[in-house]
């Protein structure tokens, strides 16, 4: 994203990212699964989607932090990018020096098969559409929800700057 020539190109490099990230709490549950026996799973798992809340907190905060040093020593890391491209490629670097350690990582050994009868696709959809009642309203919620995380997270750096001053 730092190094886009356009806002269509950052907008095309947001939705790769996002597309990426949609990988990571399948992989992550699956690999809990694997890995911790029946009686830990729990705290695993918790200990997984809290972590969403984490990364979306230091989402603003560690960017915002990163940015306000670079404007006020001057972008002299990368030499000639502007401060907010500095700070993309410097959370760049920084993911990848924390996804590095996961290379290391061997594939677990599977724990539990589940025999599953393999079912066409409208029969999973008219499983799904039986269960609507409940279904429905719980992912009108999430949608909320998830909406209500990227707008606080959106204009609290705003906020923070207009009415705070920093």
């Amino acid at each position: 994203m730092a190094l886009a020539p356009s806002y269509p190109w950052m907008i095309a490099a947001c939705m790769a990212l996002g597309i990426g990230e949609t990988t990571i709490m399948p992989a992550g549950m699956s690999l809990i699964w694997d890995i911790f026996p029946v009686r830990r799973r729990g705290i695993a798992l918790s200990a997984l989607t809290s972590s969403t809340a984490l990364g979306v907190s230091a989402s603003v905060v560690v960017p915002s932090l990163i940015y306000d040093t670079l404007t006020r020593t001057g972008p002299a890391i990368f030499g000639g990018l502007s401060p907010w491209r500095e700070t993309y490629l410097l959370i760049a670097m920084g993911s990848v020096l924390l996804v590095l350690p996961l290379a290391l990582l061997r594939e677990p050994v599977r724990r539990e098969r589940v025999a599953v009868p393999k079912a066409g696709r409208s029969r999973g959809i008219g499983r799904l559409w039986r269960f609507r009642a409940r279904l429905g309203p719980m992912l009108i919620a999430s949608g909320f929800i998830v909406l209500a995380e990227l707008v606080i997270s959106g204009w609290l750096p705003t906020v923070m700057i207009r009415d705070f001053g920093l």
